[in-house]
């Protein structure tokens, strides 16, 4: 390396250490700091805003979720209304909805009483197990009743929907 070339250099590092060790902040730092800060600001506005949105969001939610909870409170009654329906649909006598005929007597010898279940006592226990069933049985449920209301037999049904008992 040449002298000029070194020279060149200790004065670089010379005026680098003084600018590093100057106490005072050049108007290029000042500069800096404002350009921050006003991105700063934009940036918790902009936060500020969003949460604002959140919160009327929410607040609209709670008020649905309210009204919501207002109707369901006259579910209750409705519940019963319904059961008791139930109960009166099954005193109603109801015409047969399928051909039947008589029948043939029976040619093997049953040494013990066979039960036969009625269909009102399948429909009873279909309908007392609906009040507490889970939503999936509820639905088992209710096709049991529906099989019932269509003449399905009643051994069948509480066989297939476990409702014997």
């Amino acid at each position: 390396m040449s002298e000029a070339s070194t020279q060149q250099i200790e004065n670089l590092l010379e005026d680098l250490n003084k600018s590093l060790s100057s106490p005072s902040p050049s108007p290029r730092q000042d500069d800096t700091s404002e350009i921050l800060a006003r991105g700063t600001d934009a940036i918790i506005s902009q936060n500020e805003e969003m949460v604002e949105t959140l919160c009327k969001g929410l607040n609209e939610i709670l008020d649905r979720l309210e009204i919501i909870e207002d109707r369901l409170e006259g579910v209750p009654d409705l519940e019963e209304k319904i059961n008791k329906g139930f109960s009166d649909i099954l005193d109603i006598p109801q015409a047969p909805r399928a051909i039947q005929r008589e029948a043939e007597q029976n040619l093997f010898d049953f040494e013990g009483k066979v039960e036969t279940l009625s269909k009102a006592v399948v429909l009873n226990k279909a309908l007392d197990e609906l009040q507490t069933a889970s939503t999936t049985r509820r639905n088992e449920l209710q096709k049991a009743i529906a099989q019932l209301d269509s003449n399905y037999s009643p051994e069948q049904v509480a066989n297939t929907f476990g409702l014997k008992g």
